[in-house]
């Protein structure tokens, strides 16, 4: 696994390495989802890739998963997730004992902050090469570690309302919580608490 963050430090002062990143981005394909695609191929506001420019500025943490052996000639992501920290704004419909539960002090709280994987993805040209478990697996284990270190009570996903996706998920110990009413993705959590 390669942490973005790692690849662009590397590159500020080597070239060769903002070469390496640069193939390495180019070669990623999602047809499936072209947000996902768009999200380390497109970027805005002067940068080249979302992903890069989110790293950047600190708001999320994407790593790369890669065949550690080949990736130095090939420049091949075979992967990709990104984390973040994201605020849960509960929809009127979640009942206040759930909240507290949630929440763990009150049940009274309009949102509560979230790790959030913000993207998962793999590669269309290495789909036998990499399962998603794997993907999500190290995705949780980076938050786990996080959350041994700061705290933190939930990990949230938020995907479409498609029964593989929420299937994949719930294998993962996650549970549909509600609709976010500004994307209309179904926003599902994976809880800390006892």
């Amino acid at each position: 696994m390669l942490s973005l963050n790692k690849l662009l430090e590397m590159a500020k002062t080597d070239p060769e390495k903002q070469r390496i990143l640069d193939k390495a981005i180019s070669f990623f394909y999602c047809e499936r989802n072209q947000d996902i695609e768009n999200f380390i191929k497109n970027g805005s506001r002067g940068y080249d890739s979302t992903a890069v420019m989110l790293e950047e500025k600190g708001i999320t943490r994407t790593y790369f998963l890669i065949d550690e052996d080949d990736f130095q000639e090939t420049n091949e992501i075979l992967a990709y997730f990104s984390i973040t920290l994201k605020e849960l704004e509960f929809t009127a419909d979640i009942s206040r004992s759930r909240v507290k539960k949630i929440d763990g002090i009150s049940g009274n709280r309009d949102s509560v902050i979230v790790y959030l994987i913000a993207q998962l993805a793999k590669n269309d040209l290495y789909q036998s090469e990499i399962k998603g478990e794997e993907i999500i697996d190290r995705a949780i284990n980076i938050i786990e570690r996080s959350q041994k270190l700061v705290g933190g009570r939930i990990i949230m996903v938020e995907c479409e309302n498609n029964d593989s996706l929420i299937e994949f998920y719930e294998k993962h110990g996650f549970k549909s919580l509600q609709v976010n009413s500004s994307n209309g993705l179904l926003q599902l959590i994976r809880n800390y608490y006892k």
